[in-house]
């Protein structure tokens, strides 16, 4: 059975990476929110990791780096490298997805 909140945050990375991947011009709320959930996502990860010693949290950096990409889409800046975080995003998304239901 799938773990519920590892599987809602694998949801809300493949979203993410669609977005990131899509640059929508629609559902703008949506897409700052996302942006917001992503960098507490990313820095609640990247302060656990720094508290361990751990100083290679990818995974983290590359939340924050989403949500800050998500908030800027938001404000219509969009530039070339958002569409590999958005790839970057639902690869990661799919991999975390197969980890909640595996366990």
């Amino acid at each position: 059975m799938p773990h519920p909140l590892l599987f809602l945050l694998a949801f809300i990375d493949i979203l993410s990476g669609i977005f990131l991947f899509s640059h929508p011009g629609f559902l703008v709320r949506l897409v700052f929110y996302l942006g917001i959930i992503c960098l507490m996502k990313g820095g609640w990860s990247l302060m656990t990791a720094l508290t361990s010693k751990f100083y290679f949290d990818f995974l983290g950096f590359l939340d924050v780096i989403a949500g800050a990409s998500l908030i800027l889409i938001h404000f219509n800046h969009i530039f070339a490298f958002f569409t590999i975080i958005g790839i970057m995003m639902i690869v990661k998304g799919i991999w975390s997805m197969f980890f909640s239901v595996s366990s």
